[in-house]
């Protein structure tokens, strides 16, 4: 067969990934109403969520400092560029089992209003849209849990949305 055919018959990685972008706009573009996007990681079994303005950077863990008698789920500070941040770890803040799979590697550096922290998760997270009308309100469900706002239906199943007000 010539070069020139054989050429012809694949399709380039850039071709390839431009088609997926076309395609995941057209998607995109035929959602209807306000979409919020959220930064999003996985404890376990289950997808979490936060709103992508809340999240600032996204670092390997960096050493911490242990702090005496700080509640559970504050695991301790970090230095981030100069600035002393609490480290929360969000299997503690959230009652999760930790298994030897679920250590915390990357720290997800968040600010809300004045206050500015970080998030020990697991694994890097990934950012999705979803439609403001899909998302379900928590009030009531999950009085035990503060930091639920409200759930939605993401691409690996049933997510939670935090909210970042709480934590």
């Amino acid at each position: 067969m010539p070069k020139e055919e054989n050429q012809q018959a694949y399709i380039s990685l850039d071709e390839l990934q431009q088609a997926a972008q076309e395609e995941r706009k057209k998607m995109t573009d035929t959602t209807k109403g306000p979409q919020i996007q959220l930064v999003s990681f996985e404890l376990g079994e289950t997808t979490y969520a936060l709103p992508i303005s809340a999240a600032k950077e996204v670092l390997p863990c960096p050493p911490m400092a242990k702090i005496p008698k700080a509640q559970a789920h504050i695991q301790g500070v970090v230095n981030v560029r100069g600035e002393i941040l609490a480290a929360i770890n969000i299997f503690n803040l959230l009652d999760q089992k930790i298994g030897a799979e679920q250590k915390a590697d990357f720290f997800l550096v968040l600010q809300q209003k004045d206050k500015k922290q970080g998030l020990l998760i697991p694994k890097l997270p990934e950012t999705l849209k979803v439609n403001l009308q899909d998302l379900q309100k928590a009030d009531g469900l999950f009085q035990n849990n503060p930091y639920i706002k409200a759930l939605f239906q993401s691409p690996k199943g049933i997510a939670v949305l935090l909210d970042i007000d709480k934590i």
